[in-house]
């Protein structure tokens, strides 16, 4: 309990909207950033793969490289 003249130690409550845009943006942000290294890991895998040896294990292995790092995330 705070004394009358003295600021209060606790953060004012967001209201309702500000509560749905943050958690709209972040929602939004995740997903975007799971769609980019959907974009990205075809083409990455095809551009090392003869880098690699071009055997379908390279293809196997970074494929699940990058489906373990998006579970990681």
């Amino acid at each position: 309990m705070s004394s009358p003249g003295l600021p209060s130690s606790e953060p004012a409550p967001a209201s309702a909207p500000q509560h749905a845009a943050l958690l709209v943006s972040f929602t939004a942000s995740i997903f975007l950033s799971a769609a980019l290294l959907f974009a990205v890991q075809p083409m990455f895998t095809k551009l090392v793969l003869p880098y690699l040896g071009g055997a379908p294990g390279v293809w196997s292995v970074a494929m699940v490289f990058f489906q373990a790092a998006l579970l990681a995330g």
